[in-house]
């Protein structure tokens, strides 16, 4: 893995922005590549900003290394550069273009058995990441493209990969964590969470999940008489948690519970 300097006037434009970083179409002395050029505060939907610690930046810094020899991950994103300041401070990484070729799985418009046969194929990477202690923790929709040969993943960075921690944690995994202590089943959590949101077509991604378990009037699209056992695991978090699939049963019921 190289080690550049940014240079500003090698932005070529900007392809996207997120939460923790910009994107940019970056020109190096080895063609055109991703820059994400991470932020130095996050800002939460309510406009608070919180100083991105150095301790986080080095956690980051120390996973992207390690990304490009793990085996599980050679089908997805490639890792080329780490990028630093002037003065050495580290402030992002480069990466292949191609993922943005990739069809969005939240944006496609597959029928129900479709989506559950990529949801499935999506656990089955995610639980031979979980065998060799690397988690996604933020099931993201965006962050996880269809190719020919199946689901491509990015944002690796954010994951936990053995030692280093998730670095920025979404509700759901704060969610679980302040109600269970078994950091491994974490992914079969928010996953399970990811199945109802994506199924059942929710209106809005909820920051908080008791309280959408508990609210009246949920959407028309949830049949609540039948998937009341789904909220109820969501709710009920201890460090007991362990069911991984909700999908695994629909596959066997003529009607199913999602339309």
């Amino acid at each position: 893995m190289n080690k550049i300097i940014f240079n500003k006037d090698n932005i070529i434009k900007k392809i996207d922005e997120g939460r923790e970083a910009f994107i940019f179409l970056y020109k190096t002395n080895a063609g055109l590549v991703a820059l994400k050029f991470l932020k130095r505060e996050i800002e939460d939907p309510f406009g608070n900003k919180t100083p991105v610690t150095k301790e986080v930046m080095d956690n980051k810094e120390k996973k992207i290394k390690l990304i490009p020899e793990i085996k599980e991950f050679s089908n997805d994103v490639k890792i080329y550069d780490l990028v630093y300041d002037e003065y050495e401070n580290f402030v992002g990484y480069t990466m292949e273009i191609d993922f943005y070729n990739s069809l969005n799985i939240y944006r496609s418009s597959h029928n129900i058995d479709e989506k559950i046969d990529l949801l499935k194929k999506l656990r089955e990477r995610d639980e031979r990441l979980n065998e060799q202690g690397i988690y996604i923790g933020d099931f993201n929709l965006s962050n996880f493209g269809i190719k020919e040969n199946g689901i491509k993943l990015f944002d690796l960075d954010n994951y936990r990969i053995g030692e280093y921690d998730f670095d920025f944690k979404d509700s759901f995994v704060s969610n679980f964590e302040k109600h269970s202590s078994k950091k491994e089943n974490v992914d079969n959590y928010c996953f399970n969470y990811l199945t109802l949101y994506y199924l059942m077509n929710l209106v809005a991604v909820l920051k908080n999940v008791n309280n959408e378990v508990e609210r009246k009037g949920l959407p028309k699209t949830i049949r609540t008489d039948e998937n009341k056992e789904l909220f109820d695991s969501l709710k009920d978090i201890n460090d007991d948690y362990e069911p991984r699939y909700f999908i695994d049963s629909q596959r066997k019921r003529k009607k199913g519970l999602f339309r």
